[in-house]
């Protein structure tokens, strides 16, 4: 599956001028980003851990030699935000005949024959949810010792697909929005999920037990930590630090004591999990890319990392330090802040970010920021992603907002907006957590 994605900025007299600042910038910007998105599409990745297979073996590269699973029967799995994209180029590998099925975002269908698809919800779960992993447990429980699994997992599974140990829908719903609205990070989300989730922590493979698991995982966590992509349906292992989590605790001690997780042990081998791709992939390219425009490169795996308005400020500082140097910079940047929700406008923490950012470098230097959410999602607004410089604001004043009051609401998509400077792509087929590019001096 090829993604058809663009990356258009969305002005308010819908073209972006030839001839101004945000063309110079955005020249370069755009073609940043854009070969950041392609380097983590599915069909490319996919190519670098999969060869073709015959019949009765999956044939997975590993360097540069070649390892085969033999099987009885193939079950694939595949689970997330790029779940279709990341099925149909895996499916371009392996022989016939294998059962399918997918999970996937509500409104993304997928065509890719021979397949079972399923539509759950997202970032909040619900009743499609947990139709999805029931739908999922019924197929690999039919798994024996002579079968392989093959787990294709992508950012968003944990809310796409879950299975409450109680079977409390509203709870769980619940505990999620509180988490989110308190601002918590993708480490902590997912630790309370797997307390309350039979898929997760595991779960996954011991529903396939005693067959072998193999999980090909993109991966949307900084650092790649298997057990908090997906909240670790292929693997268990949970870091001490983070089970004490405060807030974790405080969020499951709110809703009374959950059940007790099951953990039984199960004769099944070892799962192999392997990284196809990640945050760190497209920041490499995005890195590539700059250097190719004559900029100097700073590239910052994890970057983004802590409260979006605070990390947004931040860059603001620097660049404007920076700007006087004169010289054509870039920094790359990826990661996923947070948001703490204090009122009830639209935005996201990528355009959270970005107004911040906007805020502290109005009628400054020519200093630019580019972000984006790599699946096309960002929080609950219709756009990407923001680009934004020493105008933006200004912009927005003249569209009659206000900086502070917005800033206040949460509404960074509606103050953006106002300024033409939000950024829509459609879907791109990936997801691998937001990457932001600072341009200095284009």
């Amino acid at each position: 599956m090829e993604s058809e994605f663009d990356i258009r900025l969305e002005q308010t007299d819908g073209e972006v001028k030839t001839e101004d600042d945000v063309a110079r910038a955005w020249g370069v910007l755009h073609k940043i980003a854009r070969a950041a998105l392609e380097a983590v599409q599915p069909c490319r990745l996919m190519s670098r851990i999969l060869a073709p297979s015959p019949a009765g073996t999956v044939m997975l590269r590993r360097g540069t030699s070649l390892t085969g699973l033999s099987y009885r029967r193939l079950f694939v799995v595949a689970l997330g935000k790029a779940a279709p994209a990341m099925a149909a180029a895996a499916s371009t590998y392996l022989s016939a005949p294998f059962v399918g099925i997918g999970v996937a975002p509500k409104g993304v269908v997928s065509t890719l024959p021979g397949w079972l698809w399923l539509q759950g919800d997202h970032p909040i779960p619900t009743w499609r949810s947990v139709r999805g992993a029931l739908a999922i447990r019924s197929t690999l429980t039919e798994a024996t010792r002579e079968d392989l699994a093959l787990v294709l997992l992508s950012g968003g599974s944990s809310a796409l697909a879950a299975l409450p140990v109680d079977r409390d829908t509203t709870r769980l719903r619940t505990l999620t929005q509180r988490l989110l609205e308190e601002g918590a990070s993708i480490y902590e989300l997912n630790e309370a999920r797997r307390q309350i989730d039979l898929m997760k922590g595991g779960g996954m493979a011991r529903w396939a037990c005693p067959a072998q698991v193999v999980g090909l995982i993109l991966s949307d966590v900084p650092g790649n930590p298997l057990w908090v992509i997906g909240s670790g349906p292929t693997t268990g292992a949970t870091p001490v630090a983070v089970q004490r989590s405060p807030l974790v605790i405080s969020a499951l001690d709110a809703f009374s004591s959950p059940q007790r997780m099951p953990r039984p042990r199960c004769p099944f081998p070892s799962p192999l999990n392997f990284i196809v791709g990640s945050n760190e992939t497209a920041l490499e390219a995005a890195a590539h890319a700059a250097r190719a425009h004559r900029c100097q490169v700073d590239m910052r795996p994890g970057g983004l990392r802590g409260e979006a308005r605070e990390i947004g400020r931040r860059l603001g500082h620097e660049a404007l330090q920076r700007a006087a140097a004169h010289h054509r910079h870039c920094i790359v940047l990826g990661g996923e802040t947070t948001v703490t929700v204090r009122g009830r406008g639209v935005g996201g923490r990528n355009t959270e970010l970005a107004m911040a950012f906007a805020m502290t470098v109005a009628y400054q230097r020519s200093v630019w920021l580019l972000t984006l959410a790599t699946d096309g999602v960002d929080g609950i607004s219709p756009a990407a992603g923001a680009l934004v410089g020493p105008q933006t604001m200004q912009q927005a004043m003249n569209a009659g907002m206000d900086p502070q009051r917005a800033m206040e609401d949460n509404a960074s998509y509606d103050f953006l907006s106002a300024a033409g400077a939000t950024l829509r792509t459609g879907p791109t087929n990936t997801n691998v957590a937001d990457i932001a590019l600072v341009l200095i001096n284009p």
